[in-house]
């Protein structure tokens, strides 16, 4: 054990230290097709609400990574602290923990945690057409699970892919789309088909906004979807959908499709154009056609 120290104070290279964590986000393990090296991310949040990225490597992953729970807090010790690469930071934090099996992880059992303060930046589903077909733009979006369909098997390029579809509705009562693809099927996927009947609340991170029969959001390989978080904005939601929920049957009843017109999300500033007059590098026209 080292002092005891607020994530900011540490730096790459510092020995003996030890910070007080929380686990505010846990991501699938992820691999690139070059080198068999796995990696696992999390971002760690301590009670000042300052953020770094945790990474478990290879056989670390087995080790440590079950130990880790999202929404536990853990006394940390003597992680190698190295600066990120930019192409491989979450949210722009630019210091990593490298978490390997000498390092000391210790859950802190706590009296009182059922809301955490956790903030989130939350895209209205109403503004996400500017997003839409941005590769390196993502949003984070919050709803209630309204509808789930089955897992789809989708054969692209000589592979195999797994999409699983869901409904989220939050206060705009506009309904959207979101696929969840491959691993996440298999992890959150499954968790929200399980309580499915029960409306689950979805905190959805790094999200693309695409075009599919309207607009959608779909996951890309650093998202990551909470079911029901312990966090206030949540809860509210959660409170919400139980006042509302004889409204959603009727969403449900109603073509999906349908809900995806461009009513949805123009708005009278939006400008209606011609066909003639749709420029090629504009991601969304508002057309009357």
């Amino acid at each position: 054990m080292g002092d005891l120290l607020f994530i900011d104070d540490i730096k790459p290279g510092m020995k003996s230290w030890t910070a007080i964590v929380t686990v505010q986000e846990k991501l699938n393990v992820g691999s690139a097709p070059s080198t068999p090296t796995k990696w696992q991310k999390f971002i760690f949040v301590d009670s000042n609400g300052s953020k770094v990225q945790g990474v478990l490597f290879d056989y670390a992953i087995q080790k440590m990574g079950p130990k880790l729970k999202l929404y536990k807090k853990y006394r940390i010790s003597n992680a190698e602290v190295r600066a990120a690469a930019e192409r491989f930071q979450l949210d722009g934090l630019k210091l990593q923990w490298i978490i390997s099996t000498k390092t000391v992880v210790e859950e802190i059992d706590e009296a009182d945690s059922s809301v955490l303060p956790f903030h989130f930046d939350f895209t209205a589903y109403k503004d996400l057409p500017p997003y839409v077909d941005m590769k390196y733009e993502t949003v984070d979006v919050i709803g209630i699970v309204i509808h789930a369909s089955a897992i789809i098997p989708i054969h692209k390029d000589s592979r195999e892919l797994l999409v699983q579809k869901f409904w989220l509705v939050n206060e705009e009562m506009n309904p959207i789309l979101l696929s969840l693809w491959n691993e996440f099927t298999e992890n959150q996927g499954k968790s929200i088909t399980d309580l499915k009947d029960k409306h689950p609340v979805l905190i959805c991170r790094r999200l693309n906004v695409v075009m599919y029969n309207g607009i959608a959001l779909s996951t890309r390989n650093d998202s990551v979807i909470l079911v029901n978080p312990p966090v206030r904005e949540a809860n509210q939601l959660k409170h919400w959908a139980a006042r509302n929920e004889k409204s959603f049957a009727g969403l449900l009843q109603d073509n999906m499709h349908a809900k995806q017109s461009p009513q949805l999300f123009h708005e009278s500033h939006q400008k209606i154009i011609s066909i003639i007059d749709v420029v090629p590098t504009q991601k969304v026209s508002w057309v009357k056609a």
